[in-house]
């Protein structure tokens, strides 16, 4: 491995970022020289004076208040907390192999753990189902946790929590922090000159008020990004959905504004209501005023226009239109489409928020699934990623603190039911595994004898009795004389024909006597018998 060595060992050293601490030198692994930060960043001077940086570095200007204001819209939250539920379905220990949970398991997967691992096993279960000390938090159960991180991350694509210790250095709990109070400290002088963060060392702040309340080392504090990206100006921080939907959110917001002035403000009626009277203006007046007072609507809306003609002069009134058809704009496809917009950047079918497109339940001409197949997809486009992303969080902040061999784990996603799961043993007991491989699954005791190591197929034991037959009919007389020798009165020709007398001798015709003699001829190797009776 020197070619190795060598090729990770510098040959220029730069002065410059040796005196800052971050260069190379000899026998040190190489390091990146792209730079990853903006200098320019004006939020960068913010947080060396200890101020709360007001914009998500990760948008292209949306601050933490707005973005979760946007998560608070109707359909947004409705995604929300769809995809928030189905997590919590994971937040127990998992009961059976196939129900959702999480487990703890070695992370060497070619190794079975023993007793004392799986005593470890289940001490490190029971303190993730508890989040550790119980007394760090009043939410001491480990759903509450992943709900509040999950929220976060959805929102703000910035999930945060606190790994919190004791004196000593060991881990004692974890608690949820809110996202939007969390920045990454400023950027030293060390990492100015190299134009990189040094992650090793880089902490994380909490700005309250624009002041700085807390600080945390990368050990204390676990930054969860879900969609990294290597745009610069970003500085590490995430890419929240939310911020890819402003114009789809602001339409969403205008489509329902406007359509709900319409009916509160708009006019409805179906035409105007004309007078032809010679009553005085007088008159006219107040029964316009008896008249919006029986049939106006809240707050004065959809109030009829009435008007006064005059019979004797003929006066006529057109109809003229005075707004639009209830198809104006095509209003519900257009609600459709921003509602599968939403779902298509968040990773969701809208069938998971109850909303089926074409024919529900029903199969094209492509065999296209239903509307459980399209949850079913959806979840492994949306709900897989997510799960896959804390696995990760819960391990690098917490499992691999406390023990490096152990591993978090989500278990019980895929939709295989037990009833489901039997019926794929019994199709590979028919094929390929054994009666007794298939029992050991189910932590079942063997069968005893040949009939445990058989498959459950007919072919397979069609074939295996006819050579179980063959085998014993070969050895069923060890030690006798060839087939069709003196010793059972037949010639030595096989083929030839035999008559009773040489079958049976000068005894009476004896029909289990012949069934027995014939049969044991059959088995010799005669293809036929020529029996004659007088």
């Amino acid at each position: 491995m020197n070619w190795l060595n060598n090729l990770l060992r510098s040959e220029v050293v730069d002065d410059d970022l040796i005196k800052a601490g971050v260069g190379i030198s000899e026998g040190q692994a190489a390091s990146p020289q792209s730079w990853e930060l903006d200098m320019d960043n004006f939020y960068e001077s913010l947080a060396e004076l200890g101020l709360a940086n007001p914009e998500h570095q990760g948008t292209m200007g949306l601050d933490y208040v707005t973005l979760r204001q946007m998560a608070r819209v109707p359909l947004v939250s409705a995604v929300i907390n769809t995809r928030i539920n189905q997590v919590s379905e994971f937040a127990i220990p998992q009961e059976t192999d196939y129900s959702p949970g999480f487990k703890i398991v070695l992370r060497d997967k070619t190794k079975k753990p023993t007793a004392s691992q799986l005593k470890k096993i289940t001490q490190y279960t029971d303190w993730f189902a508890t989040c550790g000390d119980p007394r760090l938090s009043y939410d001491d159960r480990f759903e509450m946790f992943l709900r509040k991180i999950v929220r976060d991350s959805l929102a703000l694509d910035q999930a945060t929590y606190e790994v919190v210790k004791t004196r000593g250095g060991k881990v004692a709990g974890m608690v949820a922090v809110d996202a939007s109070t969390i920045r990454r400290a400023a950027i030293t002088e060390q990492e100015r000159i190299a134009g990189r963060r040094n992650w090793g060392n880089t902490g994380y702040v909490q700005i309250v008020d624009n002041k700085i309340v807390a600080r945390f080392t990368p050990q204390d504090l676990i930054f969860g990004i879900r969609r990294p990206r290597t745009w610069i100006k970003a500085n590490g921080y995430g890419y929240p959905e939310l911020e890819e939907l402003v114009r789809v959110i602001a339409n969403l917001l205008n489509a329902e504004m406007y359509n709900a002035s319409n009916f509160k403000h708009g006019m409805h009626a179906s035409g105007v209501l004309a007078v032809k009277s010679k009553m005085s203006a007088q008159l006219f007046r107040a029964f316009r005023r008896e008249f919006y007072a029986m049939l106006s609507g809240a707050s004065n809306a959809h109030k009829t226009p009435i008007i006064q003609l005059d019979p004797e002069n003929k006066e006529e009134l057109q109809n003229v239109a005075m707004s639009g058809t209830n198809r104006e704009m095509e209003y519900t496809q257009w609600i459709s489409f921003l509602l599968r917009q939403v779902c298509m950047v968040y990773q969701m079918d809208p069938a998971e928020l109850g909303y089926s497109f074409g024919n529900e339940n029903q199969n094209n001409a492509l065999n296209t699934g239903g509307v459980k197949d399209k949850i079913s997809y959806s979840r492994e486009r949306g709900l897989r990623p997510l799960l896959r992303s804390i696995e990760y969080w819960m391990n690098v902040g917490l499992m691999w603190q406390i023990d490096p061999e152990y591993e978090f784990r989500f278990a019980g996603f895929d939709e295989h039911t037990e009833e489901k799961k039997l019926d794929l043993d019994i199709k590979a007991g028919q094929n390929f595994r054994t009666i007794n491989e298939t029992r050991a699954l189910h932590k079942l005791e063997p069968i005893e004898g040949p009939l445990g190591d058989m498959i459950l197929n007919a072919s397979y034991m069609q074939t295996a009795s006819m050579l179980q037959g063959q085998e014993e009919g070969a050895g069923e007389e060890p030690g006798g004389e060839e087939p069709g020798g003196e010793a059972d009165g037949f010639g030595e020709d096989l083929n030839d024909d035999y008559d009773v007398d040489k079958l049976f001798g000068d005894s009476a015709f004896d029909f289990g006597e012949a069934t027995e003699k014939g049969g044991k001829a059959l088995r010799k190797g005669i293809k036929s018998i020529t029996v004659e009776v007088e």
